[in-house]
């Protein structure tokens, strides 16, 4: 699904962080059966297609020397994260309660569209100009 998104990743995810922060807050705010599904089918779909193209963002980022360097960074620090997310999680949970363990899910999304947002324009770009 994630081909089918237009080749101007940035634009169109300017809106999709922001969207899956608050679907994702829904979908810990709502009790309803039904909507638990909906919105995880929604965090789902909108998660698959943000990944798959924020790895062809990512790489344009970086100059052809460093390219593969500057993304294997990127990749194991998104790794790395992962191996802290439970203890976050957990932490957030047993202090702070199950809503806002939501309530940070969706600030995270939020910083990482404003990180989409504030980042380089590529599309439509040679590597010559980014860089």
């Amino acid at each position: 699904m994630g081909r089918l998104v237009p080749g101007d990743f940035q634009s169109y995810y300017r809106n999709g962080d922001f969207v899956i922060a608050i679907v994702v807050f829904l979908f810990g705010a709502t009790l309803n059966p039904v909507l638990i599904v909906e919105f995880g089918f929604l965090i789902n779909f909108i998660e698959r297609t943000f990944s798959s193209n924020l790895y062809c963002y990512t790489s344009e980022l970086y100059g052809t020397e460093v390219r593969s360097f500057g993304q294997g960074i990127t990749y194991g620090i998104g790794r790395f994260s992962n191996v802290l997310r439970p203890f976050i999680i957990s932490f957030v949970y047993t202090g702070f309660g199950y809503l806002n363990v939501f309530i940070l899910i969706s600030l995270v999304w939020i910083v990482s569209g404003l990180a989409i947002f504030l980042g380089p324009r590529t599309s439509k770009r040679s590597l010559e100009e980014i860089n």
